[in-house]
């Protein structure tokens, strides 16, 4: 089995990061903190600050906005939840 593809066809960067990193970087991109991150994944804000270094270096990104928009970019798209209860006509 291949691995997914991009629309380019390159393997999907995504792809490149630990489960932690992906984890950490869709936190980025809903706009949390480092301290905020930290908290919601029990970890130091240094220990955030690491990861960031860590996913900006193999993605080649160099602020939390490009890495925002690269993970937005990479991440499949996902179901709109539903809407309870149903809008009334």
């Amino acid at each position: 089995m291949q691995p997914a593809k991009s629309i380019k066809g390159q393997q999907p960067q995504i792809a490149t990061l630990s489960p932690r990193q992906a984890e950490i970087a869709e936190l980025v991109a809903q706009g949390l903190s480092d301290k905020e991150i930290g908290n919601k994944l029990r970890m130091t804000e240094g220990t955030v600050g690491w990861h960031l270094k860590r996913i900006f270096r193999k993605w080649q990104v160099h602020s939390r906005a490009g890495l925002a928009v690269r993970f937005l970019q990479e991440k499949p798209p996902q179901p709109m939840p539903a809407i309870y209860p149903p809008p009334r006509t």
